[in-house]
C-alpha cells in the first residue's frame, strides 16, 4: 500500500473524530474498520453506523470545516 492510501485513512479517521467531538452523547470509545463505526460505552457497542451512513458523517465533516 502506498502512502497516500494511509493518509487517506487518517484523514476519514480526523474527520470522524471531527464529528464526535460535536455530539453531547457520553461514550468510552469507538471503532472504525475502514467501512462501519461503532460508538461504545462500557465495553458496549451503543450506537453503529453502516457504510452509508459514515459517508454521510465524513460528508458533513467536510461541510463544517
Amino acid at each position: 500500500m502506498n502512502s497516500n492510501y494511509f493518509l487517506d485513512e487518517q484523514n476519514k479517521l480526523d474527520k470522524i473524530q471531527f464529528w464526535l467531538s460535536r455530539t453531547t452523547e457520553f461514550f468510552d470509545d469507538w471503532d472504525f474498520n475502514g467501512k462501519e463505526l461503532s460508538i461504545i460505552k462500557n465495553n458496549e457497542v451503543i450506537e453503529f453506523y453502516d457504510k452509508e451512513s459514515v459517508i454521510k458523517i465524513l460528508r458533513e465533516s467536510d461541510e463544517t470545516t
